[in-house]
């Protein structure tokens, strides 16, 4: 089921389309579907009043995904050894397979797990503060939307109330 936003203001920059069809995980897989929907329908803007979701984008601002993905690799993600011990070797091995595509304006980061299938075209969704262990929020951006915009396992994990289901766009990236 796709989730529809109310769109408060529209964005000025959307998905770079070439990226969106062309770029493949080092498994070889695309992004997924629910994403490329949401890059091109919506943009760069605020969802939900609080989530930030990086797109491709031509050149690479430091606010695109290219620039945001390798910021949060080579911050949390590049030296796994750090979290032995603090974080079960079970979730060290699927930050191993994360990859960051959105942040809350909390601190919250939503990753997908590229070698997860719930279907055929999406992946897993995690949220993940780096201070708890990862949760399993959704099996595409539209499962997540829907759960954070009501009562759900979601919001009871993040210690929020359900959000309201609108997008904000931006009139620039940078």
């Amino acid at each position: 089921m796709e989730a529809k936003l109310l769109v408060l203001k529209p964005a000025k920059i959307f998905g770079d389309p070439d990226e969106l069809a062309n770029f493949r995980f080092a498994n070889g897989r695309g992004f997924p579907t629910s994403y490329q929907r949401f890059a091109t329908q919506y943009g760069w803007g605020r969802s939900l009043g609080n989530y930030l979701v990086y797109i491709p984008a031509s050149p690479h601002y430091c606010d695109s995904w290219q620039q945001a993905r390798a910021a949060v690799k080579s911050t949390y993600i590049d030296d796994l050894d750090e979290y032995e011990g603090f974080f079960s070797a079970q979730h060290v091995c699927l930050m191993a397979r994360m990859e960051c595509f959105a942040k809350s304006e909390s601190g919250t980061y939503l990753f997908w797990d590229i070698e997860s299938r719930p279907s055929q075209d999406e992946f897993d969704i995690y949220a993940f503060d780096f201070r708890e262990e990862p949760f399993l929020i959704g099996r595409s951006l539209d499962e997540v939307w829907l759960k954070l915009t009501r009562e759900s396992d979601a919001t009871a994990a993040l210690r929020a109330a359900p959000r309201q289901a609108v997008f904000e766009g931006f009139d620039s990236i940078s």
